[in-house]
């Protein structure tokens, strides 16, 4: 081979290494990526060991044309009179005496911090006896059996108890899905494969004169027109380490209503501090998929059914959010978060794989990673969320604090 001919070469394999970097690396505003981004994202990708990975999931970006990067804290309400107002459902959990969950709401700080409306039905759970009642999923698209409430009632009734509590932020919700759930049934123990025990409902016992169905609602909060995402492990459920076992989202949304009397809803939100960047750099769609392929060719990203691109919530770093002992600072109410963008990936990743196996799978169904309320009574989700600034996959409990420009 001619000596013009091997430096050609060369020269070709380094260029179509600088050009692999700089697609990989290639970053772009919000408004040019939604010009870029399809529907869907399909493609085959075959992994390292020769195995065919199909890929055909639906992709969400958000509406706004802009993704700035927002330093926060949780969202203050005032709940003087909370209880005169709602008074305190007269039951009994497994958990907590009633008196222990009085003393909860009115001595500690999610009282204060979060908007916790309690009115659930008397029989929710049995006083005095080893079973417990409790509501199945039904199908989506289900409404729930002589019931004739709507999620935009139940949503216009938020937003007035939201004004009525004087919130010190105008929270925009929205609703992500409405499950529609049955009437109240007796529920059975059951082993799980490692050994743990689920309650299952029990549709041979249901609860005399409970059959209505309610409304139960997966709410998130919006900011600047993008989504903030659920709270994240980046570990999974059961590889969580010590030091970040006691971490949580500031963001809480619960909704199960039953009617005007029996509800059980819990709001907590956050309150914009400052803007840290006006529009956050964010992958070329081209660089998103390289991405994705490289975990699947490593055989680590094993199915991906949803993307979402939204706001991971991040505690900054060498603030202390949350306490485990109950009594000494449950809360930290100085405590600051930011929202930053990250892509949510729906879809079975090898830090998941003991979560399935808890449950007895080698790997979930499409329907189980979408549906994960209706699968597993622990809520177990298949997710891994990617930086949407560099591609790095957040699997490590650093990447979950924000360090401040100083």
């Amino acid at each position: 081979m001619k000596k013009a001919t091997i430096l050609f070469i060369c020269v070709l394999c380094l260029w179509g290494s600088a050009y692999a970097q700089s697609t990989r690396m290639e970053q772009i505003t919000l408004s040019e990526l939604k010009q870029q981004m399809p529907d869907r994202l399909q493609m085959t990708v075959t992994t390292n060991d020769n195995r065919t990975v199909e890929i055909d999931a639906p992709i969400y970006v958000p509406a706004a044309d802009t993704m700035p990067v927002v330093l926060v804290q949780r969202a203050m309400f005032d709940t003087t009179g909370l209880h005169d107002v709602y008074p305190f459902p007269d039951f009994y959990s497994q958990e907590y005496s009633k008196g222990e969950l009085k003393s909860m709401l009115e001595d500690d700080h999610p009282g204060v911090v979060g908007l916790q409306l309690y009115a659930e039905e008397k029989n929710h759970r049995l006083s005095g006896r080893v079973d417990i009642t409790g509501r199945d999923i039904m199908p989506l698209g289900a409404t729930p059996s002589d019931n004739d409430v709507t999620p935009e009632e139940i949503m216009a009734f938020i937003a007035e108890n939201v004004e009525r509590f004087h919130c010190d932020t105008e929270p925009d919700f929205r609703v992500i899905k409405a499950n529609a759930l049955t009437g109240l049934y007796q529920m059975k123990r059951i082993k799980t494969p490692d050994g743990w025990t689920e309650y299952a409902i029990d549709e041979k016992q249901p609860v005399k004169n409970a059959g209505k169905g309610a409304w139960g609602l997966e709410l998130a909060q919006y900011m600047h027109g993008v989504r903030i995402l659920d709270n994240y492990l980046p570990y999974g459920s059961y590889l969580t380490p010590e030091n970040t076992q006691y971490w949580y989202s500031p963001i809480h949304l619960y909704v199960n209503y039953l009617d005007e009397k029996n509800f059980n809803i819990v709001i907590m939100a956050v309150k914009e501090i400052q803007i840290l960047n006006d529009d956050a750099p964010l992958l070329s769609y081209d660089a998103l998929v390289q991405a994705l392929q490289n975990r699947i060719r490593e055989g680590k990203l094993k199915s991906v059914y949803q993307l979402t691109l939204g706001y991971s919530v991040k505690l900054v770093k060498g603030d202390v959010f949350f306490s485990d002992n109950m009594k000494d600072n449950y809360f930290n109410l100085d405590a600051r978060f930011v929202l930053v963008p990250e892509w949510e990936i729906l879809g079975f990743d090898e830090k998941n794989e003991r979560d399935a196996q808890s449950v007895g799978l080698e790997e979930p169904t499409r329907d189980m990673v979408l549906q994960p309320e209706c699968y597993s009574r622990y809520g177990l989700t298949y997710d891994v969320r990617m930086d949407a600034a560099t591609g790095k996959f957040i699997v490590d409990s650093d990447a979950m604090e924000y360090e401040l420009a100083r």
